[in-house]
């Protein structure tokens, strides 16, 4: 996936553009953006250690819950958001095609755990008498 956007933004002249940009050489411009990268690294430390410890359903309702958050603090918080009746009203629209997204997914029938007891119990059953044998000896 990096090659080809490597190969975009060279198309496109984003490379030189960076390249030239003046602010590589202000202090307060790259603390901001070296700053970012840590955050972003923290950000997936964060989201894989959420999927080790939980289910990928419970890392993805977090995933919207932040969404949520992030689009309605923006709003208030970003200073750029201009309200029109259309733009307020598509981004309901979108935060409600979310959450109902989310619900459908998350209340899909999940193996049951009676089925997974069962399955490692008769493991278990098998195992026994292997486990019986090298005891013996």
């Amino acid at each position: 996936m990096i090659l080809p956007a490597a190969f975009l933004a060279l198309y496109t002249g984003d490379f030189q553009l960076a390249y030239e940009y003046t602010g590589w050489t202000d202090f307060f411009f790259l603390f901001q953006f070296f700053l970012s990268c840590v955050m972003s690294f923290i950000l997936m430390y964060a989201v894989i250690l959420c999927t080790n410890y939980n289910s990928a359903l419970t890392t993805t309702i977090i995933g919207v819950l932040k969404n949520l958050l992030v689009t309605y603090m923006g709003m208030v918080i970003g200073g750029d958001y201009i309200f029109s009746w259309v733009n307020f009203l598509g981004l309901n629209i979108s935060v409600i095609g979310s959450l109902i997204y989310s619900y459908t997914t998350f209340s899909k029938k999940q193996p049951s755990e009676k089925s997974s007891n069962v399955n490692e119990s008769s493991q278990v059953l098998h195992s026994t008498p292997v486990i019986q044998k090298k005891i013996l000896k």
